[in-house]
């Protein structure tokens, strides 16, 4: 998955470090030579919290992304959201839930009208990544719910839904 992760984030120019051993990874990086350091989804929390304040303490302005899917193409476009999102841009996206439901039901919440893209990615047996656009429009502030027709997938391993904003943020959720 690292090398995979390392080859797609290399295509689209980026240079890229990673490392299977989280636990030393303070010891053998030093954040001032990083714009942004990802934390896969199995680093435990108290180790994130303290890699993070170690590599604050290093370089006050990098930045972080957590919880990251295990889906490359859906990886790479986490990381250059927060690659490119402007600290001091407020959030536009306060709610993104789905209820399970007859069909299922994407709820967004949003805080001034925007560009919209909500979307799926599924992961098959095979490691193969398939997305598809749910949802493409303008729309108003306000709660918006969206009735979708999400088939399940018999050979999908893993299914994440993402809402996306003109403002340049990015919501992931993971389906279950």
């Amino acid at each position: 998955m690292l090398a995979l992760l390392k080859e797609a984030l290399e295509d689209v120019g980026l240079t890229v470090f990673v490392t299977d051993r989280v636990e030393q990874a303070a010891a053998e990086f030093y954040a001032a030579d990083f714009d942004l350091i990802a934390f896969g989804r199995g680093v435990d929390e108290p180790l994130n919290t303290e890699l993070r304040a170690v590599f604050s303490n290093q370089r006050s302005d990098v930045l972080f992304v957590n919880g990251l899917a295990p889906v490359v193409p859906l990886l790479v476009k986490q990381i250059l959201f927060a690659m490119r999102r402007k600290p001091e841009v407020k959030n536009v996206l306060s709610d993104f839930r789905y209820q399970i439901a007859e069909p299922i039901t994407v709820v967004v919440t949003l805080t001034e009208p925007t560009q919209l893209t909500v979307g799926i990615y599924q992961l098959d047996a095979e490691h193969r990544t398939v997305c598809k656009m749910l949802v493409s429009e303008f729309v108003q502030a306000g709660q918006h719910a969206f009735p979708m027709s999400i088939e399940p997938d018999a050979g999908a391993t893993i299914r994440f839904l993402t809402a996306e904003v003109d403002s340049g943020e990015l919501s992931v959720l993971p389906i279950s």
